[in-house]
C-alpha cells in the first residue's frame, strides 16, 4: 500500500476513498462522519489518502483541491 494510505477493512468489492490534508480544516470536520460511515457499512472498504504523503494516488484519481 502506498505511503499515506490508511484502510479500515480489506477484501471487499466496494470502496470509498477520502482524500485529506493534515492542515485542512474541512477535512478534520468531516472525519468523524466518515469514520461513522465506515463503522456503519462494514461491507465497504473505507480508505483515507493523505494527499501529501500519497501524491501518486492523489494524481491517479485527479485530486486537485482540498
Amino acid at each position: 500500500m502506498p505511503p499515506g494510505m490508511h484502510y479500515r477493512n480489506r477484501s471487499f468489492d466496494r470502496a470509498c476513498l477520502s482524500s485529506y490534508h493534515h492542515r485542512c480544516g474541512p477535512c478534520h470536520t468531516i472525519a468523524p462522519a466518515y469514520e461513522a460511515l465506515a463503522k456503519q457499512h462494514k461491507d465497504v472498504n473505507f480508505l483515507k489518502c493523505d494527499v501529501d504523503a500519497a501524491q501518486e494516488v492523489a494524481g491517479r484519481y485527479s485530486v486537485s483541491a482540498m
